[in-house]
């Protein structure tokens, strides 16, 4: 995330709810189906599971598919007994968690990515004297980046991982790819439009992407 977006990030403490000190990327966000996804047409009708927030929700509305949220512990089980047709994550858990018992084929979109972040309480860092304030943020920003380093690390193994048990990456030919991107377009502006506070972080967010 480039200088824009990490400030912005990291102003959060300032905002009336939990906050947040700074994020990294973990990992793009890839598509695993019973029925492997080939073609923008093959997500009409699977029920793919999803955190339970309101833009996936919505994204994968926009792809003709039904959002099914669950914890991660429940995936690989639901795969298996046929509750849910198929999940979006990281690469890295589909090869750590084994997930080629049930599917060989991962389909790489590049449509989103996984941003986990790091958060502290704003009543509990409202409480902190300037000195420690200062501590917290650099311990995180520091933090920030060996987790970073070690996630890109880890993650430049899985495509070889995955592979290696047998495994397929199946990148969406771009002509399929426009059709899903054109779908996904207006997610954010569409699900942030009723939140300001929100709405003006994308808005920041998007900016700093711009300039990358």
């Amino acid at each position: 995330m480039s200088g824009d977006g990490k400030r912005s990030v990291a102003e959060w403490p300032k905002l009336p709810r939990p906050s947040s000190t700074l994020p990294f990327a973990y990992a793009q966000h890839d598509y695993m189906a019973k029925d492997p996804i080939r073609t923008f047409a093959d997500f009409k009708g699977k029920k793919i599971r999803v955190n339970a927030t309101p833009l996936e929700r919505e994204a994968m509305a926009r792809l003709g598919a039904t959002a099914s949220p669950m914890p991660l512990n429940e995936v690989l089980p639901a795969l298996q007994r046929n509750v849910i047709d198929g999940t979006r994550s990281g690469l890295s858990v589909f090869v750590t968690l084994k997930y080629q018992d049930v599917s060989k084929v991962v389909t790489v979109t590049n449509d989103t990515m996984l941003v986990p972040l790091a958060t502290v309480s704003k009543v509990w860092f409202d409480k902190l004297p300037a000195d420690l304030q200062k501590a917290v943020i650099d311990a995180g920003r520091a933090a920030q980046i060996r987790n970073q380093k070690f996630t890109l690390d880890f993650n430049a193994q899985m495509p070889k991982r995955w592979a290696e048990v047998g495994g397929e990456l199946f990148v969406l030919p771009d002509a399929e790819r426009q059709k899903l991107v054109a779908a996904l377009k207006s997610v954010g502006d569409d699900v942030t439009k009723d939140d300001p506070p929100v709405k003006a972080f994308f808005e920041r967010v998007r900016a700093a992407a711009a300039k990358n």
